[in-house]
């Protein structure tokens, strides 16, 4: 294992054994609201219906597109599992990943001590979103991952993490506007047009879908 990235390896593994222990011994019980609409439209998506809820009508009624077309993927490369595994899993990957970032963005402002000690915190706190069955795990991902671009300075990558993150999450246009505000304030108008037309980039393939598609993107 490269020292270089040791403790973000152990951020990993931290909240990844805390997660499945939280599972194991929890008695984990899948949300009986909005995750199942999400499993419906994975289901159909994967079944060839279409993006659609109900078989026939184009109406997007899920609000995380970024989470229900990963959760397609999952049950693509994990078919021998039902969509609620499937969505289980993927949030226990999520939430692991998240980890690392969150201990970068941490490292920023504390020693790695401090900072490790910060993902024991955040593992045991957040493993209960995971029987929730919904896009928490992979909005708190690209958020930090967005965060940990941003500190650094490698704007194009966080703008491209932002874009994600609003895939994930339409009511995280506020977090945009703050990175608009921030980019103008440290680097001028013109590169934060070049951030913002990246985000926008990004985001455009879901854009054109949806409104061909749904006849509306949100």
């Amino acid at each position: 294992m490269n020292k270089r990235y040791k403790f973000e390896f152990i951020s990993f593994l931290i909240t990844f054994f805390v997660s499945s222990i939280f599972i194991y011994f929890g008695g984990v019980k899948h949300s009986t609201d909005d995750s199942f609409i999400l499993f419906r439209y994975i289901d159909n998506i994967i079944s060839g219906n279409g993006f659609v809820y109900n078989i026939g009508e184009k109406i997007l009624g899920a609000t995380t597109p970024l989470f229900t077309l990963s959760g397609v993927l999952f049950k693509l490369v994990f078919g021998f599992l039902d969509i609620p595994t499937v969505v289980l899993l993927e949030n226990v990957i999520f939430l692991s990943l998240s980890s690392i970032f969150f201990y970068k963005v941490c490292q920023y402002f504390f020693s790695k001590n401090v900072a490790l000690v910060a993902v024991f915190v955040f593992a045991f706190n957040l493993s209960k979103i995971i029987p929730e069955g919904m896009e928490t795990g992979l909005f708190i991902l690209t958020l930090f991952a967005f965060i940990h671009y941003l500190l650094i300075g490698k704007n194009y990558i966080s703008a491209v993490f932002l874009s994600f993150v609003l895939l994930t999450r339409p009511d995280a246009a506020l977090i945009a506007v703050l990175a608009f505000i921030y980019w103008w304030k440290n680097y001028g108008f013109e590169k934060t047009i070049r951030y913002t037309f990246t985000s926008i980039l990004v985001a455009l393939p879901w854009l054109v879908f949806s409104t061909i598609y749904f006849d509306s993107f949100v």
